[in-house]
C-alpha cells in the first residue's frame, strides 16, 4: 500500500488500496441471495461486529450490524444490516417504505496512516461521519463526499487485526455452475442395433465393414466418455 500524504485528500481516494464496495440492506439473508443469485457470487462469509464509534457530533456509544463479505477475491462487497446504537450513517441511506431494500454506500480503501487521512480531509473541512478504534488494533473512519453523495471508508489494519479480511480474500471458492449435467438412469438416445441387408448378412455400421455398433451404457459411458464424464456403468437391467 500507498502512504498517504498530507498534501491532498485525493490520495487517500483515489488510491491503490481501494479494496470494497458496501452496501447497506435491511435483509442481510436476502442481500446475500440477491447477489448470488442474480450476480453469481459463489459464497458470503458472515459477522456480526459491535465496537465503540465516535460520531461526527460528539456522541459516543455502541454499534452492531451484521455484516457479510463475498470471499475468494481481493476485491470485496460488503453488506451491511445495521441493528442497533450509533448506525445513523447506515440507517439513513433506507426508507420507511417497507420490503427488501439494498443500497449503495460506500468504498473502502486500506491505509497505512489514518492519521494523514483525517488531516487531509481537515484541509477540506471534512469531518468523520464516524470514526473507531478496535482493541484488535484495527481502526477506521467514513466521510461522506461532497457532490457524490456516498462515504468513504478508511481501514488501517495493525498488527494481526487483518487476519479475519486476508482469510476471506485468501478464502477457496468452488466455482457457480452456469448449468447443471442431467445424468439418466437409461441411455442418453434410443439403443442403436445392428442393420441386417437383405441376404441377413450384417450391414457397414460405424465401426466399418461387418462392424457393430457399441451401445452406450446407463450413464452415456463407453465410447461417448469424455474428459471428467463418468465411465460407463454395468446395465444391470439387461438379462444374460
Amino acid at each position: 500500500m500507498t502512504d498517504v500524504t498530507e498534501a491532498s485528500f485525493v490520495d487517500s481516494l483515489l488510491h491503490p488500496g481501494f479494496y470494497k464496495l458496501g452496501y447497506v440492506t435491511n435483509d442481510r439473508e436476502q442481500a446475500v441471495d440477491v447477489l448470488s443469485e442474480q450476480l453469481g457470487i459463489e459464497e458470503f462469509v458472515p459477522f456480526e461486529p459491535a465496537f465503540t464509534v465516535t460520531a461526527g457530533d460528539g456522541r459516543t456509544g455502541e454499534a452492531s450490524l451484521r455484516c457479510a463479505f463475498s470471499a475468494g477475491r481481493q476485491l470485496v462487497i460488503e453488506v451491511l444490516q445495521p441493528v442497533d446504537g450509533l448506525v445513523d450513517i447506515f440507517t439513513e441511506s433506507l426508507t420507511d417504505s417497507g420490503g427488501f431494500q439494498l443500497v449503495f454506500h460506500h468504498v473502502a480503501v486500506l491505509v497505512e496512516d489514518l492519521g494523514a487521512v483525517k488531516k487531509a480531509a481537515a484541509g477540506l473541512r471534512l469531518t468523520p461521519a464516524i470514526e473507531a478504534h478496535l482493541p484488535s488494533g484495527m481502526s477506521f473512519t467514513y466521510l461522506k463526499l461532497p457532490g457524490l453523495g456516498h462515504y468513504v471508508e478508511h481501514d488501517q489494519y495493525d498488527g494481526d487485526s487483518g487476519a479475519f479480511l486476508d482469510s476471506v480474500r485468501d478464502k477457496r471458492i468452488a466455482k457457480r455452475q452456469t448449468a447443471q449435467r442431467r445424468w439418466h438412469q437409461g441411455p442418453p438416445h434410443p439403443p442403436q442395433t445392428q442393420r441386417r441387408t437383405n441376404d441377413g448378412q450384417q450391414g457397414r455400421g460405424p465401426q466399418g465393414r461387418g462392424g457393430t455398433v457399441p451401445r452406450p451404457g446407463p450413464h452415456g459411458g463407453g465410447p461417448l466418455d469424455g474428459p471428467g464424464l463418468p465411465a460407463a456403468q454395468p446395465d444391470h437391467r439387461r438379462r444374460p
